[in-house]
């Protein structure tokens, strides 16, 4: 069984399973396409190599040669497909090991290697650009859409595809709770995400045909956000620093361990590296 063989019997049996089916379809044919047309490419020249005789240190060429032309979220991406697709060929039974093995390391700490602060002025270029949604109407357009979802990733540090697959049944807003389960949550155990007076508001604002949340489901986010991102004069700004912006002011409001559970941490240690003030702006509480 070849990769590219491989590549084809996923595309038409697993990616169409998986949740958001038509994004896993784009985004697969899009992978592919890319091995396809890049002989140049280390992953290109395996494309029509057999499984068995692919080996770690094929993936460490390929990751070190994406990484010259892509960004890092980018290449993690596309190691967690490409790692799926090996996952998958071991339990069809054409390979007895996967590649990835541990011995190729990708930072997958989506809110640990990438510290960026985003301001209200890069806030409000965005916004102009997403059909100068001023947070006040119902979103329309497909780029209305992802202004809410970025600014209500802004309000709460959910990520992404949390608030991207949101369903209705998972709001209780007469608490101030969006109830995620395990499914949806990158930690892969339930979290409840405290709500804001501004976040149950914007939520009021995706109440479309009776229900509580448009569906977002079918939205190509990244790439809508990326587009409007290029047409502004912002420097390195990506979805994904919603949600580092958003911690980093809910640790003015929230104690630690409260702000652990909003963001679904494990690990205290990256929880605090939100709280960064100094001793003398903290000094003062200690002398009132």
């Amino acid at each position: 069984m070849t990769l590219r063989q491989c590549f084809e019997r996923y595309l038409k049996e697993v990616s169409p399973k998986k949740k958001g089916k038509e994004t896993a379809l784009r985004e697969g044919k899009r992978f592919m396409q890319f091995c396809t047309n890049s002989s140049h490419e280390p992953l290109g020249n395996l494309m029509d190599k057999s499984m068995s005789k692919i080996e770690p240190h094929h993936i460490a060429e390929w990751k070190l040669n994406r990484l010259n032309h892509v960004a890092n979220s980018s290449v993690i991406r596309d190691k967690n497909f490409l790692s799926h697709v090996f996952s998958t060929a071991k339990e069809w039974g054409y390979i007895e090991e996967t590649p990835f093995g541990g011995k190729v390391k990708f930072n997958e700490d989506d809110d640990s290697d990438r510290e960026r602060r985003v301001t209200e002025q890069e806030i409000e270029e965005i916004l102009f650009i997403l059909d100068d949604w001023d947070r006040q109407r119902k979103p329309e357009t497909p780029r209305e859409k992802v202004a809410l979802l970025w600014c209500l990733c802004l309000e709460t540090g959910m990520r992404l595809q949390e608030v991207k697959f949101l369903e209705a049944g998972e709001l209780d807003l007469a608490s101030g709770v969006i109830d995620l389960p395990k499914e949806k949550v990158k930690e892969k155990r339930k979290k409840s995400v405290a709500l804001t007076e501004e976040a149950i508001r914007l939520i009021e604002l995706g109440k479309t045909e009776g229900k509580y949340w448009f569906d977002s489901s079918k939205l190509n986010v990244s790439s809508i956000f990326s587009l409007a991102s290029g047409k502004t004069t912002i420097d390195d700004l990506q979805f994904r620093d919603s949600r580092h912006e958003a911690l980093t002011r809910l640790s003015e409001k929230l104690k630690p361990f409260e702000l652990a559970r909003q963001a679904g941490h494990r690990d205290m240690n990256r929880t605090l590296k939100y709280y960064r003030k100094t001793a003398r702006e903290y000094g003062q509480k200690l002398r009132d």
